[in-house]
């Protein structure tokens, strides 16, 4: 019998079980129900969540996504939203956590993510009150680490919901939405304030700071939806607020949804690479400002320092490309308010990198690449 010695030389510390994370091609998440209620509501309803393998934690970013009118919670994973969870896992991209809730009232048919004139449903505060806690329980994200999406009905109460409460979500994706208020008499009892209060189009300048892509079908048939994705992008641009606009092919039903949804899972890891303290460094409610950045140890396939993935960062050319990156971010400064000579200086040292991130996997190619451009998106830079 043979017995191996492993001697770990002096100032060397071996990693912990939570330091490592595995990307078996084998590896899926979990689809788990709880069910909530709001301060309005006589029963419970619905939460459907995927979680991705290992144990929840405050750096794993949450997404919330919101449903259309009709619907329910489940509608995104009938349609095969844990398979594309489960192959952007396998394809390793870092883990993140996808909540759907129920936006359905019990006295309103046509909710609008809303908040009831007559009190009688408050899925808003459904939301917020009920639905977030629940979902991230004793491991509360900070505004870096949490977004919104939605479809349909689902992207106007994202991004309403966002603007209304501008601490809270770092990213917003809206998908075929639209950004005023449709069911005036129904939810709003056709008050003038509260239509105006709930209508994004009127409350642009919340967005500041944010990362807000705005995604409509080219062909849709709905005349509340149709062209509103580009009509909102341009009020965005003219309070000199960046936000990225798709308008692709298909038509207003769930199989869109479902590739736009995956297009803006990518648009969000580009985002979740990044520290929160470069991207939300403005007054558009990041609470923590640079300090509020949680780094340190990578945990769940996240590197320490925000940049990749675990996998990724295992490789020599990845780890020196972040390497020097940083370095060149150290030295040029980073803090949002650095001065346009700064920012001249880190794009020439940037144009001295040919190709930067060659070799590697696509995903962490735009990752080491996005670190380049960055200061093109970011708040500090607008007037």
């Amino acid at each position: 019998m043979f017995a191996l010695l492993l001697i770990i030389p002096p100032g060397v510390t071996p990693l912990a079980k939570s330091d490592v994370w595995s990307f078996s091609t084998h590896r899926r998440g979990v689809v788990r129900h709880i069910a909530v209620r709001g301060p309005a509501d006589r029963k419970p309803h619905d939460v459907w969540i995927w979680r991705p393998p290992g144990p929840d934690s405050a750096r794993i970013p949450v997404l919330y996504f919101l449903h259309g009118n009709p619907g329910g919670a489940r509608d995104a994973f009938r349609h095969g939203l844990a398979k594309i969870l489960d192959e952007r896992l396998r394809d390793g991209y870092p883990p993140i956590v996808v909540a759907c809730p129920d936006g359905n009232g019990e006295h309103h048919r046509d909710t609008e993510w809303a908040n009831s004139a007559d009190g009688s449903d408050k899925v808003e505060a459904r939301l917020i009150g009920a639905v977030i806690p629940a979902v991230e329980g004793r491991h509360r994200r900070n505004a870096h680490h949490r977004a919104i999406a939605g479809f349909s009905m689902g992207g106007y109460g994202a991004m309403n919901i966002a603007l209304q409460h501008p601490g809270l979500f770092g990213e917003i994706i809206s998908i075929a939405g639209y950004f005023h208020a449709d069911d005036r008499v129904g939810m709003f009892a056709g008050r003038a304030t509260l239509v105006a209060a709930n209508s994004p189009d009127l409350h642009v300048r919340e967005a500041r700071g944010k990362r807000i892509l705005l995604a409509e079908d080219r062909s849709d048939d709905l005349a509340v939806v149709r062209g509103q994705a580009a009509r909102f992008k341009t009020l965005l641009t003219r309070a000199h607020i960046p936000a990225t606009l798709r308008i692709t092919p298909g038509r207003h039903d769930w199989r869109y949804a479902m590739a736009a949804l995956a297009r803006g899972l990518a648009f969000l890891a580009r985002g979740w690479s990044h520290p929160a303290r470069r991207l939300y460094g403005g007054p558009a409610g990041y609470t923590g400002g640079p300090a509020g950045y949680t780094g340190g140890q990578g945990t769940a396939g996240h590197s320490s320092d925000g940049y990749g993935c675990t996998r990724c960062l295992s490789r020599k050319s990845t780890r020196v490309a972040v390497a020097r990156i940083s370095a060149a971010e150290s030295r040029c400064g980073s803090s949002p308010a650095s001065s346009p000579s700064a920012s001249a200086e880190r794009r020439r040292r940037s144009a001295s990198m040919a190709r930067p991130g060659r070799g590697l996997p696509r995903h962490c190619q735009s990752t080491v690449r996005s670190l380049y451009s960055s200061e093109k998106q970011t708040p500090w830079s607008q007037p």
